[in-house]
C-alpha cells in the first residue's frame, strides 16, 4: 500500500516557548516514578564569538543520555550557531518552506525585535539559530542539518546562570530542547542541553536505482589500408595487424621528498610525550578558558596583569616546547602548575563555592598531575630496567674474561704436559742411540785389540770425521726427529681436548644420574676382583714387570689411538668398575684418596699404568671379570 503524503511541520514561534525569569535551575528530565529518562539526547558544547563570522558559535558533543557523554566511542560532533546578521532580526514565525507564513506571503516584517544585547554579547534570544549533528552509521558517520531552532534565555534563581528553552526544525521532525546555560565572560560560556522530538517527519523510501548497463567501448580502428588493400604496420602469425603501444606523452612526476616532517617528531621522546599530555588536559577546556591568553582588556579586567605578573596559557606553553624554549620536562610540569596557580591567585572562590572557572581549574590541574605521574612512573621503571640490562651485560663480559682466562689456562697446562712429554721421549731417545754407540765403540776396541798388527798402534788412534753423506744423513735424521717432536705435539692437544669434552659429558651423565634420569648405573654392582701389585722380575736383558702372566717392558708406549681408544672404554665405565681403576692408579702412583671427582688425563698417568689399564680393561677384560661396561 502506498505510504501517506508527509504531513507538513508546524512552522516554529518565539510565543509557544514558556520561560519564565527567576526559575530553578533546569534539571536532568526523568520520570520521577520510574527514573527513566524523558529525553533522546544530552549535548554540552562551548559558546564562543567568531569575530569572521560576526556571530556566536555553540560547538561541542553530544550522546543519547548524559551517562553516555563520559564515553568517547559513544559522542559525536554538533553545532549550533547565529549569525550576526540574524541577531535582532524580526519575524515572529517560520515554516518549513523557505520562511513563508500560513497564507503562502513572504514574512517581510519591517519591525524587527529589539536585540537581546549588543552584538557580542550572549545569550541572544533569537528565532533563527541554526547548526547539524552528526550520527554515526556502519559506513561511517552521517551529517544531520538543524535547519531552523528557537531559542529564549533567562537567568535562573541560584544566579549561577541561564535556563535555556527551545524548539526546532531537522530532517527528522520537530524537537524541543532545556538546559541551562553558564557565562564565563561577557561573551562566551558553557552551555548544555536535553533534547527530544515531539513530532516525526514523514519520510518517503527512496526508490532504488536502476543500474544502467555500461556501454562496451568501440574497438580500436587499425590504421588506414595500405597498397593492394592491406593493412599497414607490424604483423602477427597468420598475417593478422598487430596494434603497437605508444608512449604517453604525460610528464613523470618527480617524487618530492623535500617536506618538513611532523613538529613533534624533531622533539625528544619525553617533550612528545609532554605534548601528548597537554592536548589531553586541553581536551578538558571545554570553553578555552586556559588554552588562550587572558584578554584583560576584553574582559574588562583592569587589574589583572598586576595580580599575575607572568601569565601563562596552554597555547603559549606549546609554542615555546615546540620552539625548544622548554625542553625538559620539570620545566613544562613548572609551566603547567603556574597556568593554574595564576587562575586560583585573580579568581577568589565565592562563599557560597560555586564557581565554574575554579571547578574547571581544580579538574584541570588534577588531570595533569596524574598524567605527569604516571609519566614519572614509567620514566623510573624505564630507567631501573636500563640500569638492569646494563649490569648484566658488565657480569656476562666479566664471566666471558673468566672463561676465556680459564681456556687460556688449560691450553697452556696442555701445552706444558705435551712439552714435558716431548722431552721425556726425546730424552730416551738420546739416551738409547747413547747405549747403541757405547755397544758399537766396545765392539770396534775389541776388534782392535784383537788385530794388533794393523794401523800404528789403535790406543792413540782418533776418530775420523763423518763424512759429507754422513753428516747428510744425520741431519735428515734430526729433521724427521723435529718432525715427528711436532706431530706428537699436535696429537697431544687433540687429546686434551678430547678428555676435556669427555670429562663435560661425565658430568652431565653424573648429574642427570642424581637426578633420576639415566646416566651410570643400570644393575646392582658387581665385585670384582682387585688384581695383585705387580711384582718386579729382573731379567738379563732389562727391568721388567709381571702381570697376569704377561710381562710388560718398561719402555713400552700406548700410540694415540690406543690413549684414545683408553679414555673412552674408562669413561663409559659404571661405577662399580671406575673405582677399581681408581685403586690402580693409587697402587700406582702412590696418590692417596683418588676419587672420581678428580680430573686426571690419560697421558698424564705413567707409561706402566697405561700399559695395565689397557691390559686388564681392553686386551684381557675377562681377566679381570668383564669387558667395558
Amino acid at each position: 500500500a502506498p505510504l501517506p503524503p508527509p504531513q507538513p511541520l508546524a512552522p516554529l514561534t518565539m510565543s509557544e516557548i514558556s520561560l519564565s525569569p527567576g526559575s530553578p535551575p533546569t534539571s536532568e528530565p526523568v520520570d520521577s516514578a520510574t527514573g527513566a529518562r524523558l529525553y533522546e539526547a544530552y549535548l554540552q558544547a562551548n559558546v564562543t564569538y567568531d569575530p569572521l563570522a560576526g556571530g556566536h558559535v555553540a560547538a561541542g558533543e553530544w550522546a543519547a543520555s548524559k551517562s553516555d557523554w563520559g564515553d568517547a566511542k559513544l559522542k559525536s560532533a554538533f553545532e549550533m550557531r547565529l549569525d550576526a546578521k540574524d541577531v535582532g532580526r524580526g519575524g515572529e514565525e517560520a515554516t518549513d518552506d523557505g520562511g513563508k507564513d500560513e497564507g503562502g506571503a513572504a514574512d517581510n516584517d519591517a519591525t524587527p525585535k529589539a536585540p537581546g544585547g549588543p552584538p557580542k554579547a550572549f545569550p541572544q534570544d533569537s528565532l533563527w539559530y541554526t547548526g547539524w549533528f552528526k550520527m554515526k552509521q556502519k559506513s561511517g558517520s552521517k551529517k544531520v542539518n538543524e535547519r531552523q531552532v528557537a531559542l529564549k534565555f533567562a537567568p535562573n534563581a541560584d544566579g549561577t546562570g541561564h535556563n535555556v528553552a527551545g524548539v526546532g526544525l531537522n530532517d527528522f521532525g520537530r524537537f524541543k530542547v532545556v538546559g541551562t546555560f553558564f557565562p564565563l565572560s561577557e561573551t562566551a560560556g558553557r552551555m548544555e542541553l536535553y533534547k527530544w522530538y515531539t513530532q516525526m517527519a514523514a519520510v518517503a523510501p527512496k526508490p532504488k536505482a536502476v543500474r544502467k548497463p555500461k556501454p562496451k567501448p568501440a574497438p580500436r580502428p587499425l590504421s588506414p589500408a595500405g597498397g593492394g588493400g592491406a593493412a599497414s604496420g607490424p604483423r602477427g602469425p597468420g598475417g593478422a595487424p598487430t596494434l603497437k603501444r605508444q608512449p604517453s606523452g604525460r610528464a613523470i612526476k618527480v617524487p618530492n621528498k623535500n617536506f618538513d616532517a611532523s613538529p613533534t617528531s624533531k622533539l625528544s621522546f619525553e617533550m612528545s610525550h609532554m605534548i601528548k599530555i597537554l592536548e589531553s588536559v586541553k581536551r578538558l577546556d571545554y570553553y578555552q578558558t586556559f588554552s588562550v591568553p587572558v584578554d584583560a582588556v576584553a574582559l574588562k579586567l583592569d587589574d589583572y596583569h598586576k595580580i599575575v605578573t607572568d601569565p601563562m596559557d596552554f597555547s603559549t606553553l606549546r609554542a615555546r616546547v615546540m620552539s625548544g624554549e622548554v625542553n625538559t620536562h620539570p620545566s613544562f610540569a613548572y609551566y603547567m602548575r603556574l597556568v593554574f596557580d595564576n587562575c586560583r591567585l585573580y579568581n577568589k572562590r565565592p562563599p557560597d563555592g560555586r564557581s565554574p572557572v575554579l571547578d574547571a581549574c581544580d579538574k584541570l590541574g588534577a588531570k595533569f598531575e596524574a598524567e605527569y605521574e604516571k609519566f614519572n612512573r614509567a620514566a623510573k621503571a624505564k630507567e631501573a630496567r636500563a640500569k638492569e640490562e646494563e649490569g648484566r651485560k658488565i657480569r656476562e663480559e666479566e664471566r666471558r674474561k673468566q672463561d676465556e682466562e680459564g681456556r687460556k689456562r688449560q691450553q697452556a697446562q696442555g701445552r706444558g704436559r705435551a712439552d714435558k712429554q716431548g722431552r721425556q721421549r726425546s730424552d730416551k731417545g738420546v739416551k738409547r742411540s747413547r747405549d747403541g754407540g757405547q755397544s758399537s765403540n766396545k765392539r770396534s776396541r775389541s776388534g782392535e785389540a784383537s788385530h794388533p798388527g794393523s794401523g800404528g798402534g789403535g790406543a792413540g788412534r782418533q776418530p775420523a770425521p763423518p763424512s759429507s753423506s754422513q753428516s747428510a744423513g744425520m741431519m735428515r735424521a734430526m729433521e724427521d726427529r723435529m718432525h715427528e717432536m711436532a706431530e706428537m705435539i699436535r696429537i697431544q692437544k687433540e687429546q686434551l681436548e678430547l678428555v676435556q669434552r669427555q670429562a663435560q659429558a661425565n658430568e652431565a651423565k653424573l648429574e642427570l644420574s642424581s637426578m633420576g634420569m639415566g646416566g651410570y648405573g643400570g644393575g646392582g654392582p658387581q665385585p670384582l676382583a682387585l688384581p695383585p701389585a705387580p711384582a718386579p722380575a729382573y731379567g738379563g736383558g732389562g727391568q721388567q714387570a709381571m702381570y697376569h702372566g704377561q710381562e710388560i717392558e718398561e719402555d713400552e708406549e700406548l700410540t694415540a689411538s690406543q690413549q684414545d681408544r683408553l679414555t673412552r672404554t674408562i669413561n663409559n665405565l659404571p661405577k662399580y668398575r671406575l673405582s677399581e681403576v681408581l685403586r690402580v692408579i693409587e697402587n700406582d702412583t702412590g696418590l692417596d684418596q683418588v676419587d672420581d671427582s678428580m680430573q686426571i688425563g690419560v697421558d698424564e698417568l705413567p707409561n706402566r699404568t697405561q700399559v695395565r689399564l689397557f691390559d686388564m680393561l681392553i686386551r684381557n677384560p675377562k681377566a679381570t671379570g668383564g669387558g667395558r661396561g
